[in-house]
């Protein structure tokens, strides 16, 4: 079914940014229908025959929904952003300087790693090579 695989290829960081809202038209009228095809993914369901007035306001009630996920996404950044520093001093947050610590700490390891590849010297011998001490 397409909304089943609509909602199984969209990953959640992707869909916070696309978010996509799917609306099935059908001639299918049973309810096991329509439970069914809400249950794959769909967000809304109509059968045929359809009022166009009908299609076009839950099409715009769709469309209220998607701009109010996209001011939740805004509105989680901005708190993200404003927990990253203190309001008095706007000194970084505990949390923060962890958080960069760690990173930090990765890039170390990763300079030890590469200076160590380099400390590799090659002897006088083709094909063999000793630490350099």
């Amino acid at each position: 079914m397409v909304c089943r695989s609509v909602r199984t290829s969209v990953t959640l960081p992707s869909a916070l940014r696309n978010p996509t809202s799917t609306s099935l038209l059908t001639a299918k009228s049973q309810k096991t229908d329509m439970v069914t095809g809400l249950e794959a993914g769909a967000d809304d369901y109509l059968t045929k025959p359809f009022d166009a007035q009908e299609l076009r306001m839950r099409l715009r009630a769709g469309r209220r929904i998607l701009d109010l996920l996209d001011e939740l996404v805004r509105a989680r950044e901005i708190m993200r952003e404003q927990s990253r520093k203190d309001s008095l001093t706007q000194l970084c947050t505990r949390a923060t300087v962890l958080e960069l610590a760690q990173a930090m700490s990765w890039i170390v390891l990763s300079a030890r790693a590469w200076i160590g590849m380099r400390r590799l010297v090659y002897t006088r011998r083709p094909g063999s090579f000793q630490a350099h001490q």
